[in-house]
This record gives C-alpha cells, sequence and structure tokens, in this order.
C-alpha cells in the first residue's frame, strides 16, 4: 500500500501545561516528524521530542509555550481514502494566483505551495472569516499553514529528500 505525506497543523491547546496534540488523521506509525516554531524535530529529539501515544496523537517532552507554533509532517496510508490530486495540488506563484483559483479547480484541505512567499497554503471550504478570500468568493478561505518550511534540508519537501 502507497502512503501520502501530510503537513498539517496539530490540535490541542498550547498553553505552556499541554503535552498532547492530535493530528487530524490516523498516521502511519513512526512518520511523525514535528514542526515546532519552524523547525523539524525527530521524537528522539531531547529538548523538542514526542511519543506516538494513538493512532492520531503524539505527547511532546515538554510543554510549548502560548504562542509557539506546532505542524506535523506524517504519513497516512493511501488507501484511507484520501485522494493525493484532491489533498495536493500544483504550486502558484503568487497570493493573486492562489486566489484566482476558481472553485472548481479547489477541494476542501487543499494544499498548495505560494512559491513567492515560500509558504503552504491549505483550503478551508467551510471558513467564513479570516484568511485569504478566493476571487469567486462563493466559499471558503485559504489559510497559511507553513513559513519557510521547504527550506529545511529532511523536509519532505525539500529536493534533498525525507526525514529518515
Amino acid at each position: 500500500m502507497s502512503v501520502v505525506t501530510k503537513v498539517e497543523p496539530l490540535s490541542g491547546n498550547v498553553n505552556g501545561g499541554n503535552t498532547v496534540y492530535t493530528t487530524p488523521e490516523v498516521f502511519v506509525p513512526g512518520s511523525v516528524r514535528l514542526i515546532w516554531n519552524g523547525n523539524i524535530y525527530q521524537a528522539s529529539d531531547t529538548r523538542h521530542g514526542f511519543t506516538e501515544t494513538d493512532t492520531n496523537e503524539i505527547t511532546t517532552v515538554r510543554a510549548p509555550r502560548t504562542g509557539d507554533v506546532l505542524l506535523a509532517i506524517y504519513q497516512i496510508n493511501a488507501g484511507s481514502g484520501v485522494s493525493p490530486s484532491d489533498e495536493y495540488a500544483d504550486g502558484v506563484q503568487d497570493l493573486s494566483e492562489l486566489t484566482a483559483i476558481l472553485q472548481a479547480d479547489r477541494k476542501d484541505r487543499q494544499i498548495r505551495l505560494v512559491e513567492d512567499e515560500n509558504a503552504l497554503y491549505r483550503f478551508d471550504v467551510g471558513a467564513s472569516i479570516g484568511g485569504i478570500v478566493p476571487g469567486d468568493v462563493d466559499d471558503g478561505r485559504w489559510f497559511r499553514i507553513g513559513d519557510q518550511i521547504l527550506t529545511f534540508v529532511g523536509s519532505p519537501f525539500h529536493p534533498y529528500g525525507s526525514l529518515p
């Protein structure tokens, strides 16, 4: 069975006391990498490490402080019903091209690279406030989910490949 790599925000309170966070989907065991304030960490890191405590849950070694940003890079089995063509689409050059993507060409939870921003954006079909409004304003918003993560060696999006 093939796998799909995802980059998504973790769910859980980032308040200086919480250490338990969940991914939106069940991950392949051992595939999780934590992006904490833009840096990528493996589970074994002594300061920013974590333990996979359930099929879609991690527990961090220490509690992130209020304002910290947590994302996860993880893999899911392709047989989970997610179509890679729905989840990831071709990148665009700038934000004007992102807003010009037509409703027929965007799907809920779709991720696109915006090259001039060097960042990933995720589409939320149900959002009505915040984010970047599509040009046809029929539904949803684009939300920035990653800053400069493409430049880290070891990122699955880096030209030198994935983390071990």
